[in-house]
């Protein structure tokens, strides 16, 4: 992976290890038949997670627990006192850590569009299908290079705007990929006080920037929804600024859906497998 990044002329550092936790997540799904598996503890160093056995007796289930196994969330290293299920449990963390699967490359290509200052607007709510603008498409050749050296392929349609139809949709997706944007930075800002340090600020501020370059890039397809847009950043902008100085609170988390695609999002930590 790291090397087909690397000739698709994308930094090789994006291709970051599996994190050991979310490696043993995936290998709990494997190891909970019968049990439940769940997270006890947590230090700076390791993980606890308790296995329990389930069984039905009398037309009830009963439970017992089995063993503890710790994972030390740096090295990925397992240890548990049944020494059979501590083999077990570190070939499959081990197997995960060095295997790439769908939606680890959904993630390293929505990361590859956010670092590159790019847009992978979703088109639907389950993910797999992205509209991307056309001053993307240099990103988008390094994409399909990346895509075909791995083995992979990418299906994809130029859309025109001679619809009237397609250009509304275009222009709703649009709308809310951007509100979906100022939303994320409003929740990025509820630590917000007068006790803030001048750099944390400066990035708020750079991050508002960067929201109002977007909009001006793509004012284009929003049409009439731009104005919207501008005034939800600004507002945004101004809650920030105010609950800095101290003059005023900054209002809840925005209740209004933001879409997380399921094969972008980190695999859970809070693992309960039964």
């Amino acid at each position: 992976m790291r090397r087909a990044l690397g000739r698709a002329n994308f930094p090789e550092e994006l291709a970051k290890e599996l994190a050991p936790r979310n490696a043993f997540s995936r290998a709990a799904k494997e190891l909970s038949k019968e049990r439940i598996i769940r997270r006890a503890e947590e230090t700076d160093d390791e993980i606890r997670f308790q296995f329990t056995r389930e069984f039905l007796q009398g037309g009830q289930y009963d439970y017992t627990k089995e063993f503890d196994l710790y994972l030390n969330k740096e090295t990925g290293q397992v240890r548990c006192e049944n020494s059979h299920m501590e083999q077990v449990a570190q070939s499959l963390v081990d197997n995960h850590r060095a295997t790439r699967m769908s939606s680890d490359v959904t993630r390293l290509i929505q990361k590859i569009f956010d670092t590159g200052g790019s847009d992978l607007v979703p088109v639907r709510q389950q993910g797999g299908c992205y509209f991307v603008p056309a001053g993307n498409v240099t990103i988008l050749n390094g994409v399909r290079a990346l895509l075909k050296d791995i083995g992979g392929s990418l299906s994809e349609w130029e859309i025109t705007a001679k619809s009237e139809q397609t250009q509304v949709t275009i222009q709703e997706n649009m709308y809310s990929y951007m509100l979906g944007m100022v939303d994320k930075f409003k929740a990025s800002c509820q630590s917000i006080s007068e006790n803030t340090s001048s750099k944390v600020l400066e990035r708020r501020l750079e991050e508002v920037y960067e929201l109002r370059a977007k909009l001006t890039s793509h004012a284009p397809l929003l049409r009439g929804l731009a104005e919207e847009v501008n005034a939800a950043i600004n507002q945004s902008e101004l809650d920030m600024i105010g609950a800095a100085s101290g003059n005023q609170t900054l209002p809840p988390p925005p209740t209004t859906e933001v879409i997380e695609e399921e094969p972008i999002t980190e695999d859970e930590d809070e693992l309960v497998y039964a």
